[in-house]
């Protein structure tokens, strides 16, 4: 198929629906449907800022047999009670008042677990999280060795929108840890079945709260499945240019991707070398090295992470939150834009200042200079105490 042809459906198609979610966003202002309690929690410079993050938060509070709802391991009976259920069926669960919560568990290999339960080398159950993102690199896999390496028994739960499947790992051959993929219908279910407990019904703010949570998560769903099938109902009336784009599909993936890659290099190339220069000027003390670091460049691909920073000190180092020095480290801004996690719209912005050589040096020095403003202010302090 001719190149240009198919860039030029590529480019009807994708107007289109950008067109379609415009108009869907303004409707859903319109009803007032983006109102939730965790646009109160989310605010500032945390706005672009995972969700996830707040929806284990919540979860993982009323998973803590000591949290603060007083209502002990309640929640958690009931969470493994729906365990028992069709379709994962599973029949051997710990006691869930012997068990002690951590939300960012650390993993021998660095990672991060979003939830984790445990009792001391006889149970983990962990559950990582997924609303906005897809799993990273051989992720579930490595939480599975480290539960089978340091527990006798072991129990994984994948938890996205619909159900997925990690890539890392086949939950069906899986043995030893037995994975769980579930989806936000059943956490529904689940807060549905707290909320109706006689020992929670007695407490109506208790219920209130779980309701609100309830209606988010159905808000979430139902923009994700109006979206879609938008989506879908374009791409039909506009058969013509979609059959193109489907022929070459392959092809036009293939281009973006190593084009990305070339941009994104040398974005990475070109920041290094400035915050070396900087370095020399800064004061910063010489065994503390500022390296640029490279995830996936598509989520396709199994990891979903892009451009962030690492301050290193020998065999340690500051990473995205890690616990190494304190969790400073953390992912580039382009222009306001998060390249660690918002990676397609990071990419956009360096595509559209590659072959610009002012701008392109603009957005180094931009970067640069916030990078190592986050070193002076947040990295150093701790490094220095």
């Amino acid at each position: 198929m001719d190149a240009e042809e198919l860039l030029t459906s590529a480019t009807d198609i994708l107007s289109g629906i950008s067109k379609i979610n415009s108009e869907q966003y303004k409707q859903r202002i319109d009803k007032k449907e983006n109102f939730n309690f965790f646009s109160a929690i989310v605010s500032g410079k945390n706005d672009r800022q995972h969700i996830e993050k707040y929806h284990s938060n919540f979860i993982g509070y009323l998973l803590d047999p000591k949290s603060s709802h007083d209502f002990g391991g309640l929640f958690l009976k009931l969470f493994f009670k729906e365990l028992r259920k069709a379709p994962f069926n599973i029949d051997n669960f710990p006691d869930e008042n012997s068990l002690t919560f951590e939300r960012e568990k650390l993993t021998s290999e660095g990672r991060l677990i979003d939830i984790a339960l445990e009792e001391k080398g006889e149970w983990l159950v962990f559950i990582e999280n997924k609303i906005r993102s897809g799993e990273l690199k051989g992720q579930i896999k490595d939480y599975c060795s480290f539960a089978e390496n340091n527990y006798k028994n072991s129990i994984g739960i994948y938890l996205t929108l619909d159900g997925s499947i990690p890539l890392s790992i086949d939950p069906i051959k899986n043995t030893s840890t037995k994975i769980i993929c579930m989806s936000y219908l059943r956490i529904i279910q689940w807060l549905k079945i707290c909320s109706q407990h006689h020992e929670v019904a007695k407490h109506p703010h208790v219920v209130n709260a779980l309701n609100q949570y309830i209606a988010v998560i159905n808000q979430i769903l139902k923009n994700m499945e109006v979206d879609k099938n938008n989506i879908i109902e374009y791409l039909k009336i506009n058969k013509d240019k979609t059959a193109k784009l489907i022929a070459g599909r392959f092809e036009l993936a293939e281009a973006l991707d190593d084009l990305t890659i070339i941009v994104r290099d040398k974005f990475r190339a070109d920041l290094s070398r400035r915050l070396n220069e900087q370095k020399v000027t800064e004061m910063i003390p010489a065994e503390l090295k500022i390296e640029i670091s490279q995830g996936a460049y598509f989520v396709s691909k199994g990891e979903c992470y892009g451009l962030g920073f690492e301050i290193k000190k020998g065999e340690e180092k500051f990473h995205y939150g890690g616990k190494g020095f304190q969790g400073y480290g953390n992912g580039i801004h382009i222009n306001g834009i998060d390249a660690h996690n918002e990676i397609d719209l990071a990419n956009e912005v360096l595509f559209r200042v590659y072959d610009n050589s002012e701008e392109w040096n603009k957005l180094i020095d931009s970067t640069s200079d916030q990078i190592m403003e986050e070193i002076k202010f947040k990295v150093l302090p701790k490094f220095n105490s």
